[in-house]
């Protein structure tokens, strides 16, 4: 039980510092949400492993902010779990969004901005996939 509070304060403190670097460097609420994207497209990797939870209590870390704040790898959940923690951190109204398309279930954010509601899907926008550009 102490490592994975251990793990959750360590991906909470690097979030922290994340945000408020974006954050000094931003002029705008849509600059800082551009920035906390980039941040993470940056530094994840994509890893197409399994998405099976026999645990729920200790899912694989590819699957959470912790594998992509982390670890720098992870699968759509954990890149939407890492823009999550960083944008809420950073003080925006940010959730989560399950969608279809022709490769299955996708997941991916969405923030508040200006009165509207956006998608923001980092996984979409990020150029590694297992290391490969």
């Amino acid at each position: 039980m102490a490592s994975g509070i251990t793990k959750r304060l360590r991906q909470r403190e690097k979030a922290a510092i994340k945000a408020a670097e974006a954050k000094e460097k931003a002029n705008s609420k849509i600059e800082l949400e551009a920035i906390l994207h980039d941040i993470l497209a940056e530094k994840i990797t994509y890893y197409g492993g399994t998405t099976d939870v026999p645990d729920s209590r200790n899912p694989p870390r590819h699957l959470t902010a912790i594998g992509a704040l982390l670890d720098g790898k992870a699968n759509c959940q954990g890149y939407t779990d890492g823009f999550y923690v960083l944008a809420s951190i950073a003080g925006f109204e940010v959730g989560r969004m399950n969608v279809y398309n022709s490769d299955g279930w996708h997941i991916l954010n969405t923030v508040f901005l200006d009165g509207q509601w956006y998608g923001v899907d980092v996984t979409f926008n990020d150029c590694m996939i297992n290391g490969t550009e």
